[in-house]
């Protein structure tokens, strides 16, 4: 198993005047075909002839040219590939209330579950019992309640709702609650959602 050596004859493509590609020839260099699974014969551009002379040096010194064409072409693809599906995770892993964390969304809600799992018999006992701090003044300053979109009254009438009809409970602090019902609500607003 003797390896033979070619000379290869780069050449460089360049376009006449009537649009037809004529090969010029350019210096030569020696390659070991033998262990090349495909080398072309001639050369048709600078980038080709930049992958003979990598193929030759790693002939020489005994490197693997797949692993090195592997690092320098695919890897390059495969972490732009990757940081693209990152930045895609990390836009819909984040929270769908314009970017509020889940921390503090669920800090300011009582899903259907919760209430469920609550065993009491009215509004304001589930949220005593799980949200306690949301029937703490503020100062001198209470919040309100809302059944769905509409005006309900004090907290303390939360006790004539049965849990039947509530789909879950949310508390807004005086700035949203001005953004979302208006003004005149600086202890926030307490906002029941029924089933409909």
């Amino acid at each position: 198993a003797v390896a033979e050596k070619r000379m290869v004859s780069p050449a460089v493509s360049s376009k006449a005047a009537d649009g037809v590609t004529v090969m010029e020839p350019i210096n030569e260099i020696g390659v070991n075909v033998s262990h090349c699974t495909s080398v072309a014969m001639a050369v048709t551009s600078t980038k080709s002839l930049r992958r003979l002379r990598m193929l030759d040096r790693c002939k020489r010194r005994g490197t693997n040219l797949e692993a090195i064409l592997f690092r320098k072409t695919v890897m390059p693809r495969l972490r732009t590939i990757f940081i693209a599906a990152g930045f895609a995770a990390l836009a819909c892993a984040s929270g769908t209330q314009g970017g509020t964390s889940r921390a503090t969304s669920s800090r300011n809600l009582i899903s259907a579950e919760q209430i469920a799992e609550s065993l009491e018999q009215n509004v304001y006992d589930v949220i005593r019992r799980l949200r306690p701090s949301w029937l703490r003044p503020r100062g001198n300053l209470v919040a309100l309640a809302f059944v769905d979109n509409t005006r309900f009254g004090d907290l303390e009438q939360l006790q004539s709702l049965a849990l039947e009809i509530v789909q879950e409970i949310r508390y807004f602090s005086a700035s949203d609650a001005t953004t979302r019902f208006g003004t005149g609500y600086p202890g926030g607003v307490v906002q029941v959602i029924t089933k409909r």
